[in-house]
């Protein structure tokens, strides 16, 4: 899952680069820039989500 939204993150910022060089509406650059702030707040809930596993794996090991 993390593979695929790096992809759409890497597209979308591409995106971003060429409507900051064009003459488009500030409604599409706002929309483009909100879905990268989506996708890196999902991959950040993704990673936390990883992270506490690890500890509840570690914490009940150790019991």
């Amino acid at each position: 899952m993390d593979e695929s939204l790096v992809e759409i993150l890497r597209m979308e910022v591409k995106r971003m680069k060429q409507l900051a060089k064009s003459d488009i509406a500030a409604d599409e650059f706002q929309k483009t820039n909100n879905t990268i702030k989506n996708i890196i707040i999902a991959l950040l809930i993704t990673d936390e989500k990883l992270k506490t596993g690890i500890d509840l794996y570690m914490n009940n090991s150790k019991a």
